[in-house]
């Protein structure tokens, strides 16, 4: 659910943040993850672990 509406916000929007996936994951955020995050999301991975669930997101970058 998590990768659907961060990519949901990037069609929106053109751009998601750190702090946007954080909200999603239900985890506090700090002013300077609002700086940087994507433009586009290729190759993420979801991975199932004992402790949950993994997620490989591709590189962020710096966003206006």
């Amino acid at each position: 659910m998590v990768v659907e509406r961060l990519t949901d916000v990037v069609d929106m929007y053109e751009v998601v943040s750190v702090a946007d996936m954080y909200d999603l994951l239900g985890l506090p955020s700090t002013p300077i993850d609002n700086k940087w995050g994507w433009t586009h999301l290729p190759n993420i991975e979801v991975r199932q672990t004992r402790d949950g669930y993994k997620i490989s997101m591709p590189p962020v970058e710096e966003i206006s």
